[in-house]
Order: C-alpha cells, then structure tokens, then sequence
C-alpha cells in the first residue's frame, strides 16, 4: 500500500501527534482532532526512505524543502538554500491499519464524532504514521550584502573639504548552520476515509457486526431516524488528501508519496 505523507509547514514537537488520530485537515493535525482513548502500539524503525532523499539528486526540492522546515524555526529567514545533513531519522508506524480502524468504530465516541464531521461535509483522515528526525543540522547559504566605502583626498594628500564617497554593493554567499536538538516530527502519514450511507429497511444492511458500519445516532445531513440513511459505513482509502499542495514527489520502492 502506498502511502501518502504530508510535509508539515512547521515542525511539531514529539509526541504531539498520536497514531490513530482523526482529523479533518491533513495540514493541521493538532486541530479538530479525535484521539482514541487508547493509543495504538507503534512500529519504529529507521527510516530507509529519508537515505534517499538525502542522496538522490532527483529529490533535491523535496530535500530542500524538508532543510527548509528545519531553518524556518531560527529567527532569520531570509534562506535562499538549505539542505540537512548528520540527521537520524525514524518512521512510526500504525500496523494493520485497516484491522485497527474497524475496531475504533465500534465504540460510541468515535461514531459520534465521525457523524459530526459527516453532518458538517467535512473529510476526515487517520493517521497511520509519521517521520521523525533527530538533532538535526540545517545548513542554509545565504545571500548577504557587503558595503564599503573609499574617502577622497586631495592631491597633497590631505582630507579635501567636501570630499565624496563611493560606495560597492557586492554580493556573497554566507552558510549558517542550525542545530535542532531532539526528535522532532517533519511529516504526517494518512488514510482518508469514505463514507457511504444505508438505509435499515434493506436486510444486507443490518450486519453491523463489521464494526466500521452502525446504525446513527442521529441522522445524516438532517435526515432524521425513518430509515432512510439511518446506516453509515467509514472506509479508508488510499485517496490523497485534498488540501492544497504545490508540489508531490514519489520516493522508495514503497512509493511513498510525499505532498508539500
């Protein structure tokens, strides 16, 4: 399964995104979010994908963009290049994602907040992952103007009275490096969810015992409870996230999809 990952605009502090969050922005997972009330157990491992994307020139814009996400932590951002370097990088990792899923429908908080979001046409994503880097080094080369000045003097070799200045705008390259320490989160890892809408008086719909499929509490859209689309079924999806992106780059032989 190919996954889709969502290049953060800032770094999120480690821990603040849990495995199997709902959330209705995959550009924002701190907001409008839901959160099971037992985090799945995650898979770490190093992250075999960010070697590539260090070394591979054909993912240099994505490669910039990440040392970019880093730099634009620091107070000056005026960075015209930047790249990382001596970074350790790990991934975490729902498991059976789908398996999972289906059970977190059963209970009662989580279908009620699915139906909010259904009710308020909103899309919804799991999280199934995430990426992880450690003391991080940004380098980041710098356009910088020097001025400098030349005083006139007369012919005897004394200061003339009016004199006059010149003045010599020459630009150079300055690389800075930032360092930071810890584990900090970079990219967000999703499955959207589709939904689709039953009515109880059809017989195939009534095995609920699925899990990700139930009858509402309310009803969809203002539908209320006469049978007519009163089941819902969540699904996740291999779909991309719909928030807008410039850029998509496939890196890996697991294809992962990379959205920034």
């Amino acid at each position: 399964m190919p996954f889709n990952t969502v290049l953060e605009d800032n770094l999120l502090p480690f821990g603040s995104v849990k495995l199997g969050r709902l959330v209705l922005n995959s550009k924002a997972p701190l907001d409008d979010f839901y959160d099971q009330p037992e985090i799945p157990e995650a898979l770490c491992q190093e992250q075999q994908n960010f070697e590539q994307i260090q070394k591979n020139s054909k993912y240099s814009r994505l490669r910039a963009r990440i040392a970019r996400l880093f730099y634009l932590n620091q107070e000056n951002r005026q960075e015209d290049a930047a790249y990382l370097t001596g970074s350790k990088a790990k991934t975490y990792t729902l498991e059976n994602s789908g398996a999972w899923f289906k059970e977190a429908c059963k209970t009662v908080e989580t279908r009620k907040w699915l139906e909010a979001a259904i009710t308020e046409g909103s899309d919804v994503y799991l999280v199934i992952g995430y990426h992880t880097i450690f003391d991080a080094h940004s380098h980041v080369r710098e356009g910088v103007t020097v001025r400098q000045e030349t005083r006139g003097a007369n012919a005897g070799g004394e200061q003339a009275e009016a004199g006059f200045d010149t003045a010599r705008n020459a630009a150079t390259k300055v690389q800075r490096t930032h360092v930071t320490l810890g584990e900090q989160i970079y990219a967000v890892q999703y499955r959207k969810l589709a939904f689709k809408a039953f009515s109880s008086r059809i017989p195939e719909t009534l095995a609920l015992e699925r899990g990700n499929r139930w009858k509402v509490f309310w009803g969809l859209r203002g539908v209320e409870d006469t049978g007519e689309d009163d089941v819902v079924q969540a699904d996740l999806t291999d779909e991309l996230p719909e928030e807008p992106f410039e850029e998509s780059c496939e890196v890996g032989d697991d294809n992962e999809t990379f959205l920034f």
